[in-house]
């Protein structure tokens, strides 16, 4: 399905946190490193975490490592 319609994003894509759920995130990103994907991946949070920055640094932290080779 990504192949589908991966010649029709923009220049910016959004995804869920990306430790919730069991959504495949990890080969999401996979796919985007691949395709040599250069515009922005914006984060949209859904919850409400108490320790707002913690929980920015973990997506973060969990971006980068699904992302770096």
């Amino acid at each position: 399905n990504f192949d589908l319609v991966k010649d029709r994003f923009g220049a910016t894509v959004h995804v869920r946190e990306l430790n919730l759920g069991d959504y495949p995130y990890a080969e999401l990103m996979r796919l985007f490193v691949d395709m040599k994907y250069d515009g922005w991946i914006l984060l949209e949070a859904r919850t409400n975490p108490t320790d707002k920055v913690a929980a920015l640094k973990e997506q973060r932290e969990l971006f980068e490592a699904m992302t770096t080779a």
